[in-house]
């Protein structure tokens, strides 16, 4: 493999850590996914769990390693669809109905809404509203398994632990 398929391979891949339980217990702190970008917003379908951030005029640039930068949270709601909640929203939002104790969110053209897979740990779409397709930075395609120096350092941490229960 040359040079041009590595950078081609790095451009169209990237391995992110997750941090935070937001998407336990799919998705703990220190695993890894495997994501594709850039992605067409036509790729992105409901149920996936997609790279993004929050909004790109956070202050954060573009140039910024994307694993500063991102959250990670699973589709579930495309754009003319309706989500039903049960949690208020943080302020004001259009895009948002009350009916009764749910509030209804109407997911405009060219947004998705997203939400962790511990809803009661997750700051997502249901607090902040719809999120534009444009800040979605990759779709998640793959859990790695854990890294070498992880397995190494487990490995390690058991045979500790084995030598030590010998010695009692």
């Amino acid at each position: 493999m040359g040079y041009g398929s590595l950078l081609l391979i790095r451009t169209l891949l990237v391995v992110i850590t997750v941090q935070g339980q937001s998407m336990s217990p799919t998705l703990e702190t220190g695993d890894r996914v495997l994501a594709l970008r850039p992605i067409r917003s036509r790729w992105i379908q409901k149920g996936q769990i997609v790279l993004f951030r929050q909004s790109l005029l956070d202050g954060v640039p573009d140039a910024l390693p994307l694993s500063l930068s991102l959250h990670i949270k699973r589709v579930v709601a495309l754009a003319g669809e309706e989500y039903l909640s049960s949690s208020p929203p943080l302020g004001y939002n259009e895009h948002v109905t009350q009916e009764e104790q749910a509030f209804i969110w109407h997911i405009p053209k060219d947004y998705i809404f997203v939400c962790g897979d511990n809803r009661e740990q997750s700051v997502d779409s249901r607090s902040w509203g719809p999120l534009p397709l444009q800040n979605v930075r990759g779709i998640v395609v793959k859990k790695l398994a854990p890294s070498p120096a992880l397995l190494s350092a487990h490995v390690g941490i058991a045979q500790r632990s084995t030598s030590d229960e010998k010695r009692s």
